[in-house]
């Protein structure tokens, strides 16, 4: 009965640290932080800090654009880098395109050297007879029988594009 006693005794030590221990962990005002503890290596440790639910404060809220703004900020930003590389693409082929391109699609009635063949010969007619013959195709006008075939043909020439070709005429069908 001895060792019953012993065993109630330890149980009901223990029963009591526990309680002192969790009371120490209490939420209550009175309540006092753990002191601090000696190791089993005499060092002591200090009670661990813990923050006070007043000394945390939120966080400032940020202003959030409405998502039918930021919709449009896409939307415009799109916008101007299409418009941006359209233009910058149309200024990179304008400057890459030469007479002799522009030519290629003259060639299969002007032949490759202006000789002629189902369209009348080229070679050897100066810049600005090719030009005016362009530009009056180009606005409608009747020019001669073959204005049928040339008016959509010219309609798709910018002013550069018959420029081009028709110093491309000039300088390379003598």
């Amino acid at each position: 009965m001895n060792n019953v006693i012993k065993s109630g005794l330890k149980l009901s030590l223990a029963s009591l640290f526990a309680v002192a221990v969790l009371s120490g962990c209490s939420s209550d005002e009175g309540a006092q932080a753990p002191q601090q503890s000696q190791g089993s290596s005499g060092v002591t440790a200090p009670a661990p800090s813990q923050p006070k639910v007043a000394d945390v404060k939120p966080a400032e809220p940020t202003a959030m654009p409405k998502m039918g703004e930021v919709e449009q900020a896409v939307a415009d930003k799109v916008e101007e880098v299409k418009q941006q590389a359209e233009s910058e693409t149309a200024k990179a082929v304008a400057s890459a395109k030469t007479g002799s391109m522009v030519y290629n699609a003259c060639v299969g009635c002007h032949g490759a050297a202006g000789e002629g063949g189902v369209g009348p010969k080229l070679a050897g007619q100066a810049k600005e007879a090719v030009m005016d013959k362009l530009h009056k195709y180009k606005a409608g006008e009747q020019v001669g029988p073959m204005t049928a075939m040339m008016q959509p043909i010219a309609s798709g020439l910018s002013d550069d594009d018959i420029t081009l070709v028709a110093e491309y005429i000039a300088s390379s069908f003598k």
